[in-house]
């Protein structure tokens, strides 16, 4: 599978940028799942309104659940967390419920856009991670499920870190750099 964790493109409201993405993804392997979340230049961002419409009249919904060979891939909206946006609590149920194992077996890997930590769980509120005031609360929740690692983006460079024992892996940009590390994607291989 393939996993987009957002910033498909830089400007929402741009179809030449929408068209570009699309057309460079199209050489992906028809085999292969192709799964997209948004960024927060995905979608538009008014106050705590996140409209999703520019992602979502493309790929459909903002979040996905894939389970197949003993590996649970879950993909979430974290733009509503960012922002606040009152579906959050919808989504955080939908969550809970898609975080349930068949087996306690099963692999599974939670995907978004915006990392809940950038090195430690308790680091001062910035621009890039999901606020301090929610973080214990998603984590707290992924500790209970045995979620196995988070991934996430927007941060442009690479980022390591862990709490309750679950890492948390911010993975540098294809593109456009922002730290040190160089354009690239992460493979993750179970």
């Amino acid at each position: 599978a393939v996993v987009f964790t957002g910033d498909q493109i830089h400007v929402s409201g741009d179809k030449d940028q929408w068209d570009t993405f699309a057309r460079v993804i199209s050489e992906i392997n028809p085999d292969i799942r192709v799964f997209h979340l948004p960024g927060n230049h995905d979608v538009i961002i008014k106050g705590s309104q996140v409209d999703c419409a520019p992602f979502t009249d493309r790929y459909g919904q903002d979040r996905f659940l894939h389970c197949e060979k003993g590996v649970r891939l879950v993909g979430i909206n974290t733009n509503l967390i960012k922002y606040g946006d009152p579906r959050e609590a919808e989504q955080l149920e939908w969550l809970r419920q898609s975080l349930v194992k068949e087996d306690k077996s099963e692999v599974s890997l939670v995907f978004g856009h915006h990392p809940f930590f950038l090195e430690d769980i308790d680091e001062p509120d910035s621009y890039f991670p999901i606020d301090s005031s929610k973080r214990r609360l998603y984590f707290d929740m992924f500790s209970q499920t045995g979620l196995d690692v988070v991934y996430a983006g927007h941060k442009h460079d690479t980022c390591h870190s862990e709490y309750a024992g679950i890492p948390m892996r911010t993975t540098t940009s294809s593109a456009y750099q922002l730290g040190a590390s160089k354009p690239s994607i992460r493979v993750i291989t179970v």
